[in-house]
């Protein structure tokens, strides 16, 4: 603006000249350019850039302007050395608003991360893509619920309505697909911290010491305990080049719990869960190195081990502790036309097997130490914004919920993901007749997802199928450390469920249908009635089922198993960015479930439980659960 003012003053200090001169001056100058009448009026003065906005003290020199312009000239010079001086303004101003710019490399980096914008660090342009494990910046959250997973049973398994945490509150269909409704961990406190290198801009390191926080309510006497648990603390370093090279290490000292291959959550295998004998407090240190090129693709290798006690329950001797070591590769690429995949790759040792009496074993190391192998494969292909998750109770993958995106108008979304995994493990037919004391136990995972969005409403298309290998492939076997029976037979689970939701605003509006065909595993008695054993979800350890985890029940003889299903209506609401809140009604029909209940013999309790498989209340569960979750 000062060099605005500066050009008017210069110009009506010439107003008297020009009147002066206005008679005389030769009309074949040319009035278009005023650049070439200055020009040939002052030759004198340094050519073209006397016409630039004057300097203070040029203008304090020309005490007598030697100018000669007609009146129009005069306007078109003056008009455009204004539109000149607004034409450098929105620079100017937009300058003043942005003053750091940002290179299109990291813009273009930033907008292919995986991160959600709430997970996102100052600094952050990690490139996370689909299948790969890679730390994630944690949040410190808690998490209040209340509720009663069966209104209709209110005993000593299922307590009325109250406030706590449960693992019933989970849908058991949910669990399949990567989308959790577990609101096992009321609190979670995370305290991180990111820096880049003052040596190199493109070093950084982030480091983040975790922590969980469990209360349990126990049911029979209502007592409370709390525990806190070291929760994947890690340290990231990391070397990025934007739009080049990607080099990460990860280290985790305690808990390596994030190494693991498979995406969706039912199919996703190698956390802690895989070791058979490991207990609750033991460490599994790990780390893993990744290398990326130009956003496009990924690979990485990881090592985790932890120490566990040589348990052969058929030796009475003290025994040494044993190292086990699980290593996992994969490579992962991610398209700009929206398709993604990645393939992984898993050995995990899980150390010796506990039913194998050593003295009946030729080569040792090979028959009794349980090795395992397991590969995945997963592709999508995504179109429009980001679908996220569908509605559930406290949904939320890597501990936040991933809210839809309603940029674009339309959106698609296709999965599939196969795992395979294989150990050896005691032969189930071992001296029924001249066979090797062990043998293979394959495990195979299929799942899928089709979801579609059409403005504010939102459609997901959900399939699975899981062999009862794979249910129970970390157990290891139905019976544990135990392949199946040749003269047994068994039944893959499947599973298929939709879910729809509508978005108004700050609440979304869902309603969920599931089906199950469940899982078996057969045999017959010495009567030759066939006994049937139902398992309605992955066991992870291999103790029997018992009151409080039903995911495993031995129907009465000559009982065949049934199907199951689920409908439930959910409310969610993002009250701020960081405070979410949700409602969920479910009705579950599952008739192979039995209430413990205790016998009684003349009046008097005995103190045993039997099962009662005529309660229609514990098969029919309505369930109603209310949650405000916070995440900072």
């Amino acid at each position: 603006m000062k060099r605005l003012a500066l050009v008017l003053i210069f110009c009506l200090a010439s107003t008297t000249t020009v009147r002066a001169q206005e008679a005389t001056t030769e009309p074949q100058q040319n009035t278009d350019s005023a650049t070439e009448a200055t020009n040939a009026a002052a030759p004198e003065a340094p050519a073209p850039v006397a016409l630039a906005a004057p300097t203070p003290e040029s203008a304090a020199a020309q005490e007598e302007p030697k100018i000669s312009l007609s009146k129009g000239e005069l306007e078109a010079l003056v008009q455009q050395m204004v539109a000149a001086e607004l034409a450098k303004r929105p620079e100017a101003e937009k300058a003043a608003k942005e003053p750091a710019a940002v290179s299109p490399e990291l813009a273009k980096a930033d907008s292919q991360s995986d991160v959600a914008p709430e997970h996102k660090a100052i600094n952050d342009t990690r490139d996370d893509m689909v299948g790969l494990i890679l730390p994630e910046i944690s949040k410190t959250g808690i998490t209040f619920v209340m509720g009663d997973d069966n209104l209709r049973d209110n005993s000593q398994y299922s307590v009325a309505w109250d406030i706590g945490q449960r693992p019933e509150y989970e849908d058991f269909f949910e669990r399949i697909y990567g989308y959790s409704n577990t609101t096992s961990a009321s609190t979670r406190l995370s305290v991180y911290h990111e820096e880049v290198s003052p040596f190199n801009p493109h070093l950084s390191a982030r480091m983040a010491l975790n922590f969980k926080m469990v209360n349990k309510m126990d049911n029979i006497d209502d007592s409370l305990s709390t525990a806190i648990y070291e929760d994947q603390s890690y340290i990231d370093l990391q070397y990025k080049k934007p739009g080049s090279h990607l080099v990460k290490l990860t280290l985790y000292p305690y808990n390596a719990d994030s190494i693991a291959i498979g995406y969706m959550r039912g199919l996703r295998w190698g956390s802690r869960d895989a070791y058979p004998q490991i207990s609750r407090s033991t460490a599994v240190p790990g780390f893993q190195l990744l290398y990326g090129y130009n956003n496009i693709v990924n690979a990485y290798v990881a090592l985790k081990t932890h120490a566990q006690e040589i348990k052969d329950k058929l030796n009475t001797e003290f025994v040494p502790k044993e190292t086990t070591v699980s290593l996992f590769a994969g490579v992962s690429m991610k398209l700009k036309n929206g398709l993604s995949g990645h393939l992984q790759f898993a050995f995990i040792d899980k150390g010796e097997n506990a039913k194998i009496d050593d003295s009946l074993l030729g080569e040792r190391d090979k028959d009794d130490q349980i090795y395992s192998y397991g590969v995945d494969a997963f592709v999508q292909y995504e179109y429009g914004s980001a679908i996220g998750d569908p509605l559930g109770i406290n949904a939320y993958t890597n501990r936040q919920w991933i809210s839809p995106d309603y940029t674009s108008n339309m959106a698609f979304r296709a999965r599939l993901e196969y795992i395979f995994a294989i150990q050896r493990l005691m032969n189930a037919d071992y001296l029924k007749d001249v066979t090797p004391i062990t043998a293979l136990y394959p495990a195979h995972g299929l799942g899928g997802e089709v979801a579609f969005r059409y403005s504010n409403f939102r459609l997901f298309g959900l399939a699975s199928m899981r062999t009862l290998s794979f249910l129970t492939f970390d157990s290891p076997g139905v019976n544990p450390f135990e392949t199946m029976a040749s003269d047994s037979t068994n039944r893959p689970e499947t599973t298929l469920s939709l879910h729809a939701d509508y978005k108004v605003k700050m609440f979304w509006f869902g309603l969920g249908l599931a089906y199950k065909i469940p899982a078996t595993y057969t045999i017959k008695d010495a009567s030759g009635q066939e006994i049937v054993t139902v398992v309605k979800d992955r066991i992870t350890s291999d103790t029997i089922s018992y009151a409080f985890d039903r995911t495993r029940e031995v129907l009465p003889a000559g009982q065949k198993a049934k199907n199951m299903w689920l409908i439930k209506a959910d409310i969610k609401a993002q009250i701020t960015k960081s405070v979410s809140a949700g409602i969920e009604y479910s009705f579950t029909r599952d008739p192979n479930r039995a209430k413990l209940v205790e016998k009684v013999v003349n009046g008097v309790g005995t103190g045993l439980f039997v099962s009662d498989w005529d309660n229609e209340k514990v098969q029919n569960a309505h369930s109603l659960v209310l949650t405000v979750d916070g995440r900072f």
